[in-house]
């Protein structure tokens, strides 16, 4: 005698715990980051202004010291310049006065030799132009400036990241992408060169501002440029190219567009289903928070990330935010 027992709504009760399970442990890593978030924010702030204070500084002391070098260069320019004009109308007044009087008689030589001389008497020497500070100072300061400038980035990308994390209201202002994105160029830049990838752009005319936090937005672009930049490793050099395109329609929804595109080897249907999961990465030294962070940032603006296959090979990401209220154009 035999007898069969089904099963299989226990086994999707057991599923159905083990999938809360990871949901909750989940919560509680996002939990745990939030707090250590909230403490990275607290402890780094006083380093990072310390750092701008410090930049700050050494840009005055520099500037200073280049004032009084070219001050101090204008000074002895000035004096030298004074004492080779004297010698020289003296050496050629002499010259002139001696010729003078042997062609004469003696008894009028000291007369006319007198006059000659006051006559080539030198004149005041011009003022010197002082010299244009220029050199390894200047490329100091500027680097120097430019640590200023990041530090200060660093720490509104904290508080910016803190107020999302809290729920708490971000600083939001009329914000024109065209020249948000010119501002970051430069960075993505950098990351681009070392992996040999070239950046292109195409943005439309009279793009509308949008209602945003900048920083955010920045963090958005900086990670899918990023992430973009690192998936085209290995990809033919010719192949390098990554493309930023802004676009904006006023109907039927009136919303800004941005794509993100690159020539990499693309995304697999596993990796492309949980690519927005929160610790979740294809990166060994990858937390898996990125991409996670740019799709909170875009919803807290009321828009929305996605990404598709490039038809060319790749990967495009995508995303779009709300006109509503923004008023007002680029004017570009």
């Amino acid at each position: 005698m035999s007898s069969i027992l089904d099963i299989s709504e226990l086994r999707r009760t057991q599923e159905l715990a083990r999938v809360q399970q990871e949901k909750l442990e989940s919560a509680a890593r996002l939990a745990t980051l939030g707090e250590i978030g909230s403490t990275l924010a607290h402890e780094l702030n006083q380093p990072l202004a310390a750092i701008s204070s410090y930049a700050t500084g050494a840009i005055n002391l520099l500037t200073a010291q280049m004032t009084r070098d070219a001050e101090a260069g204008a000074t002895a320019a000035k004096s030298a310049a004074s004492d080779v004009a004297n010698e020289v109308a003296n050496e050629v007044a002499n010259e002139v006065a001696n010729e003078v009087a042997n062609e004469v008689a003696s008894a009028d030589a000291n007369k006319t030799t007198n006059t000659v001389k006051n006559t080539l008497a030198p004149a005041a020497p011009a003022a010197a132009v002082p010299p244009t500070p220029v050199g390894p100072l200047v490329a100091v300061i500027g680097a120097l400036e430019k640590v200023q400038q990041q530090a200060s980035r660093a720490g509104q990308v904290i508080k910016s990241v803190y107020a999302l994390a809290k729920k708490r209201p971000a600083s939001r202002s009329q914000v024109a992408l065209a020249d948000l994105i010119a501002g970051l160029l430069p960075l993505i830049e950098l990351r681009a060169k070392p992996h040999q990838v070239k950046v292109a752009t195409e943005i439309a005319s009279g793009l509308p501002l949008v209602t945003a936090d900048p920083v955010l937005l920045e963090q958005v672009l900086l990670n899918l440029a990023k992430n973009a930049i690192e998936a085209m490793a290995d990809s033919p050099p010719a192949q390098r190219v990554l493309q930023l395109r802004v676009k904006w329609q006023a109907e039927p929804v009136a919303q800004v567009q941005v794509w993100v595109i690159d020539r990499g080897s693309g995304l697999s249907e596993e990796v492309a289903a949980q690519l927005f999961t929160p610790f979740f990465s294809t990166k060994e030294t990858g937390m898996g928070m990125g991409l996670a962070l740019c799709r909170s940032a875009l919803e807290f603006h009321g828009g929305r990330l996605w990404h598709e296959p490039n038809p060319a090979g790749g990967t495009i990401f995508s995303f779009v935010l709300p006109l509503g209220d923004a008023g007002g154009n680029e004017g570009r």
